[in-house]
């Protein structure tokens, strides 16, 4: 799976369906690395810090709600 643009917007909607497709703690280390390369490119292009957050930040709280989710799913199958 690859971005076909290089677009921020596009971008973002490519990194949002690989955290969708994120299942194991490695490939939640490899999206959240993805985000800050992404990140990265939108400073060096020039946006603005709000901006940048403005996209950024969901991104990694989805990323969070992933492995809480997972971990809470761990913990009610020990019960």
């Amino acid at each position: 799976m690859a971005a076909t643009s290089r677009h921020y917007g596009d971008i973002a909607v490519w990194i949002n369906k690989v955290i969708d497709s994120c299942n194991h703690p490695l490939q939640e280390i490899t999206a959240r690395k993805l985000v800050r390369n992404f990140e990265n490119y939108l400073e060096r292009s020039g946006m603005e810090f709000w901006e940048r957050q403005s996209l950024i930040r969901p991104m990694l709280f989805r990323i969070e709600e992933k492995r809480w989710d997972r971990t809470e799913n761990r913990l009610k199958k020990k019960k």
